[in-house]
């Protein structure tokens, strides 16, 4: 991206920071009318003038440039710009017994439809079938693996230093540490957990700082998610739940009652997951590590208890075989219960994306919806070279005595 084409994504944003004050882009953020709402939500788990980030929907070409008194620092020097691979995908109705299959297991639990959103995703065939794709989940841990891509794309672009942060990625993902991923956060956006001082201006430019994480994806089409806020509680620091700015930026204008929060949909995560998967996110160098990061392994005693959040035991990798190899971000909290996965078989003849968000109670308290979605899928999805088109073509050759 030239330095031209980068200032032209800016306008909208900043406006709306300098001129109408934060009101307006934290309005946006409000809970849309899709979204589900959840209220207890404990894991388990240098001054310059400059352009601020722009929401990419925006047709204004205007550069706002933020005031110096704001003390904005710029983060990024190129936006995220993966193009999502799966609109070209095709509908598949196979796929899609899948998930009625699926829609039919949490029936069978008692489980309500409405809270539950599925995409899956044969990437072998580059095929897709989902359910309720779009609705906007309150995500748990699950933004942790934008944050691992966001820290990537820094450190591809000179911004960070990758043995710096290294022990805390590596707890973020495997461990799902929130102290980790609190550090990290603060890394990638320049921000701090205890800013507190209450003035508009260092609120505003504290607030720009971490709505750039939302425009960086943005830009590349992941409209409406807002991955701004950390995951609590955050205990090596002894801070249960968010103050302070990071409190204040979760105020909502529109409706006090209603706290703006971080929102995923399971398309979103879905389609990360495979910019990842098929070497399109950050860099094919980059792509590989962050695998590594995301990689369960399922010969070991997964079951044995955990002093953190285990990303297997009740989750998809329960419900495979053994040697499947399995990259997942998975998130639980007292309201929910969601995970978006790249399942790839021993042979490679199965390659699927798989991401479930259920964001009600009675899927956190049920330990077997989710192994046992992965079993169906698993034992539903068709080997690729059982139906190559040479094997289809065949099929249909009538008998000649």
């Amino acid at each position: 991206m030239s330095p031209q084409q980068f200032v032209a994504l800016v306008g909208g944003m900043a406006i709306a920071i300098v001129v109408g004050g934060i009101w307006l882009i934290r309005a946006s953020l409000g809970p849309p009318q899709q979204a589900i709402e959840s209220t207890q939500t404990a894991e388990t788990e240098s001054q310059e003038k400059f352009p601020i980030p722009v929401n990419p929907d925006s047709t204004d070409n205007e550069v706002a440039i933020v005031p110096e008194t704001l003390l904005v620092r710029p983060i990024w020097n190129a936006w995220y710009n993966a193009q999502d691979p799966l609109p070209s995908y095709a509908s598949s109705a196979d796929l899609q017994g899948i998930i009625t299959e699926i829609q039919g297991l949490a029936q069978a639990e008692n489980l309500p439809l409405e809270a539950m959103s599925v995409v899956l995703v044969d990437l072998n065939r580059q095929a897709i079938a989902n359910y309720q794709p779009n609705i906007l989940h309150y995500p748990a841990s699950v933004p942790k693996l934008f944050w691992l891509v966001a820290f990537y794309a820094q450190v591809k672009q000179g911004l960070l230093n990758y043995a710096d942060h290294a022990e805390d990625i590596a707890l973020m993902v495997a461990q799902s540490d929130n102290n980790a991923t609190s550090r990290i956060i603060d890394a990638i956006t320049r921000t701090t957990q205890t800013q507190t001082s209450a003035t508009p201006d260092n609120f505003n430019a504290w607030y720009a700082q971490r709505e750039q994480l939302n425009s960086f994806f943005r830009a590349a089409g992941y409209r409406d998610l807002n991955i701004t806020q950390k995951t609590y509680p955050i205990t090596d620091v002894e801070i249960m739940e968010p103050i302070g700015f990071d409190r204040q930026m979760r105020e909502n204008p529109e409706d006090p009652t209603k706290l703006i929060r971080n929102r995923l949909s399971a398309y979103q995560a879905a389609r990360l997951m495979a910019e990842i998967a098929l070497g399109d996110a950050v860099s094919p160098t980059a792509n590989p590590e962050i695998l590594r990061l995301l990689e369960r392994d399922l010969s070991q005693d997964w079951q044995s208890p955990k002093t953190y959040f285990n990303p297997v035991q009740h989750f998809f990798g329960e419900g495979l075989p053994p040697d499947t190899k399995l990259y997942s971000k998975a998130g639980w909290t007292s309201q929910g219960r969601h995970e978006v996965a790249y399942i790839e078989s021993v042979d490679g003849q199965q390659k699927y994306i798989l991401s479930v968000f259920a964001d009600h109670p009675a899927y956190s308290e049920n330990e077997t919806f989710f192994p046992a979605i992965a079993q169906l899928v698993h034992s539903k999805i068709k080997p690729f070279a059982s139906s190559t088109p040479q094997t289809e073509a065949q099929s249909r050759v009538e008998p000649t005595n």
